[in-house]
C-alpha cells in the first residue's frame, strides 16, 4: 500500500474494518523512494497489529540493499524481484 502516495490512517483502518471477516489478509508495505514511505510504513505498522486476520508482508525490510531487484526508478521490480516480492507474499499468507 502507498507506493503512489500518502496513506491516510482512516482510509486503511475502513479497508481493514471491511475485511474484518476474511480468514487472512497481507498487507505490503512500502519500499519507495519517495518521502511518504516512512510514514507509510508507520501508519500501516501501527494499524497492521490490530487486526488477527492481518499479516505484514514487510517489503520494505525483505527488500533493503537489495537495489538489483529494481529497474532504474527504484520503484518496479524486475524478475528477481518479482520472485523475491512473490516469496514474501506465499510466506505472509501461511503464517501464524
Amino acid at each position: 500500500m502507498g507506493t503512489n502516495g500518502i496513506i491516510q490512517a482512516d482510509d486503511l483502518k475502513s479497508i481493514l474494518d471491511e475485511l474484518s471477516d476474511r480468514i487472512r489478509v497481507v498487507v505490503i508495505n512500502d519500499q519507495v523512494p519517495r518521502v511518504w514511505m516512512k510514514p507509510n510504513n508507520q501508519t500501516i505498522a501501527a494499524l497492521v497489529p490490530l487486526y488477527p486476520n492481518v499479516r505484514l508482508a514487510d517489503w520494505a525490510t525483505t527488500s533493503k540493499g537489495h537495489k538489483g531487484w529494481f529497474a532504474p526508478d527504484g520503484v518496479h521490480l524486475n524478475q528477481t524481484g518479482a520472485i523475491a516480492f512473490g516469496a514474501m507474499i506465499n510466506a505472509a499468507l501461511s503464517a501464524p
